[in-house]
């Protein structure tokens, strides 16, 4: 799992054979298998982080994909845009404060 020289250490936590991460690292861990490459991250002392990866491959329309997320700074997503071309494709944003599973789940599937 690739960190950042400026990330703290992640928070992992073994109680016997489970680890146990957090948001963040199982969102890079999940880029870095399906090959997309962090192009931006904001850093842990913005108001939220906001990471962005890129497809290093283009579409089948030829066109660069790109998907940014959001984390709170208690470590949840609040919300995931994917684009292509610059143009926003599909975004994902909670109406209500209970809607932060389904955020990381479509999150997740984006990538």
């Amino acid at each position: 799992m690739y960190l950042a020289e400026t990330d703290p250490p992640a928070k992992m936590t073994m109680r016997g054979t489970a680890v146990h991460y957090e948001m963040l690292d199982l969102v890079r861990e999940r880029a870095n298998e399906k090959d997309w490459d962090l192009i931006f991250d904001s850093g842990p002392n913005a108001e939220y982080r906001t990471m962005v990866w890129e497809r290093p491959a283009l579409s089948a329309t030829g066109v660069v994909t790109e998907l940014e997320i959001g984390f709170s700074p208690d470590g949840r997503i609040i919300f995931s845009e994917r684009r292509r071309g610059g143009v926003a494709h599909k975004r994902v944003k909670p109406n209500n404060a209970f809607g932060s599973t389904d955020v990381c789940l479509a999150a997740l599937q984006m990538i």
